[in-house]
Parts: structure tokens; sequence; C-alpha cells
């Protein structure tokens, strides 16, 4: 879809039309999430939202969507860790990440305008929002509802004028459902972020970048780990990450998710051919340019 977009030109000053694509991004969660601030911020041209309660929702209509569409899914939080049913969405459905970003997260408690703090009995949110503001919701005696959303749940107050509920969500959520920040920045911690994979689905072209997430097995012995390590430090690359979650009807035996950072581009095949001798089911699950470290951290 093409959207027709008006543009000042900096010599003449005046006015003209510029069709710009529009790209499909899919998404955890509804307009005012966290996965809706980082698509707005990530992608420079104009974005339509695909919008779902689950991560596996997600995936499925991903995987059903045009090949031009692009994905954004939360990998890990500096506070809960990683997500590794995402990890195994993305290698199942063999998504291919092409881009990493980290945003700040910043948690508000929002009511509908009017509402004041003794006034709220119920707060809503995401399990992982409850999870990251206890220190705060523990002082109130508020009973903590989970639900699908941030963004949801403040959506859910405004349609239905509840003024005893509260939602934790984002200042853009409160924008959005025209709700007030009751209180700001409730989160536990001030240096919380989380780290969000940008992904494709049926990538054709080979991929290039200076970082790698990657899938393998090893072999079932001893110091099959290590001399994996070792390997990586006289190759002179930079483990940044490292996951672990066992292999389904082999006690004791584990896959690995990698993060990989190369002082150089380099490209898909490179990374296999290098690797490919230390690894067993080595599955490169992207290639991409390693994003600034957020200042904040």
């Amino acid at each position: 879809m093409c959207l027709n977009k008006i543009y000042k030109s900096p010599i003449s000053g005046s006015f003209f039309f510029m069709k710009t694509e529009q790209k499909n991004i899919h998404i955890q969660g509804y307009p005012g999430s966290f996965h809706d601030q980082v698509a707005s911020e990530y992608f420079t041209s104009q974005i339509n939202l695909r919008c779902y309660d689950s991560f596996r929702e997600q995936a499925i209509g991903f995987q059903q969507s045009d090949s031009s569409d692009y994905a954004v899914m939360a990998i890990e939080n500096s506070i809960a860790g990683s997500i590794l049913q995402n990890y195994k969405l993305i290698e199942e459905n063999m998504f291919s990440i092409v881009g990493e970003t980290y945003l700040k997260i910043q948690m508000n408690l929002l009511a509908l305008p009017g509402t004041k703090l003794e006034d709220i009995k119920i707060v809503q949110s995401h399990p992982m929002a409850l999870y990251q503001c206890q220190n705060y919701l523990q002082q109130l005696d508020i009973k903590q509802e989970e639900s699908e959303d941030t963004a949801k749940s403040a959506k859910f107050i405004k349609e239905n004028n509840f003024q005893h509920i509260a939602s934790i969500a984002s200042k853009k959520a409160a924008t959005i459902y025209e709700l007030d920040i009751i209180k700001g920045g409730i989160e536990d911690n001030k240096r919380n972020y989380t780290r969000f994979f940008i992904l494709k689905s049926n990538l054709s072209e080979e991929q290039i970048g200076n970082k790698a997430s990657i899938c393998c097995s090893l072999e079932h012995s001893r110091g099959s780990l290590a001399a994996l390590l070792n390997f990586l430090n006289e190759q002179n690359i930079n483990l940044t990450k490292i996951q672990s979650y066992p292999i389904l009807g082999k006690p004791s035996q584990y896959k690995f998710y990698l993060d990989l950072e190369f002082d150089e581009v380099k490209k898909e095949h490179e990374i296999k051919n290098l690797l490919e001798s230390q690894t067993i089911d080595l599955n490169v699950l992207g290639l991409y340019s390693k994003s600034k470290t957020p200042h904040f951290i």
C-alpha cells in the first residue's frame, strides 16, 4: 500500500506529493504497546500494524504474511532475562533476524482522567509489566490482574469507563487512550531495557553483518562446550550471549543460542564455514548490524 505524503522543497519552498510505501509490521500487542513504540522508531517509513495477543499467534500470522512484511519481537529484558519461547518460535518458523534494537522501558500507572490513587482497586497489565513493578505495587492495597498486553489493558479501561481499574503501560498508550498518568516511572529498576529482534520471513538473499545469532548443539562429551569457547576466542569472535535449553527426548543434552560479534562484516556462508566443524545442527538465525549499546546500560 502506498500513501501520498506532503513534502516541502528546501530550495523553492513549494510543496509536492511523494508516494511512500507503507510497511506491514507484525507485533505482539496493540497500538501504544512497547512493540508499537519500537516499530514506530525503527522504521522511518509509514507503518501498518498487524496486532496479536500472543507471540505464537504473531508467529503464525507472520508466517502467512507477504514476504515484504516485517515483525518486531522482544527477545530479552534486563530484569526478567531471555524469552526462550521466542527463540524457539524464530527457529521453528525459520524466521531471519535482520536487525536488533534496544528500548528503555518506563512503566506508568494509568487511569481515567480524574481518578485518584485511592480510587484504584485493581491494576491490570501484561505479566512481565506487573513483575517489573513489584516494589511499587506491593506498597499499595491493589489487586493485580494479568492481561495479554500493556496497551490492551489501557484500551480496556477507556472503552469500559472503569473508574476503579488502572493499567501499567507506556506514555504512548496514555496518549492514545486518553488516560492520565497517575504515577510515572514505577518500574523497579530505572536501567530497565528490552532488546528486540527485527524479523523477516522467507528471506532469499544472503545476509551480511557484524553480529550473528546462531543455534546449535554440541557433542555430548566432556569439554565440548569449553572447546567451542576456546575456538571462538582463537578466532577473535566476541561471545556476547549464550543460552541453553534441553533437547526434547535427550536427557542431559542441550541446544545453545549464541550471539557473536565480529570485528569485520561477514557473510552468512562465512559464518557457516567457520563454525560447522565445531558444532552440530548449526542454524544461523540471523546476521545483522550490531545495534549501539544504550547509554543507560
